[in-house]
């Protein structure tokens, strides 16, 4: 456009090249599908539903103590309770075996 001595700066940029087709270099894969990722998260959201769901206040009576506590607190402590004794058996039996082992090699 040359209206009263104005010229375009988009008029005077060199050409632009010509696009080429992809190479093998730059064209990416379709991603795969993180099923880990996939599976924690609907764990997760499964186990926020049975926490919301589970609020209630219920009597826990252990030995000679009695208190009220939410279901969701007691099932977690049950749970983690589980958990660390069958970790610590476990942990015991490798331990019991390494020895066993090593009493026989040396």
């Amino acid at each position: 456009m040359t209206d009263q001595g104005f010229t375009d700066p988009i008029d005077d940029l060199p050409p632009l090249p010509p696009e080429s087709a992809p190479s093998a270099a730059t064209t990416t894969a379709p991603r795969e599908i993180p099923w880990k990722l996939v599976g924690v998260a609907v764990i997760a959201v499964l186990l926020t539903l049975f926490g919301v769901q589970n609020t209630q206040s219920v009597d826990v009576n252990f030995l000679w103590f009695d208190w009220n506590a939410p279901l969701i607190i007691v099932i977690a402590v049950s749970v983690l309770a589980s958990a660390l004794l069958t970790w610590l058996a476990l942990h015991l039996r490798r331990r019991r075996k390494t020895k066993a082992i090593a009493a026989a090699a040396g």
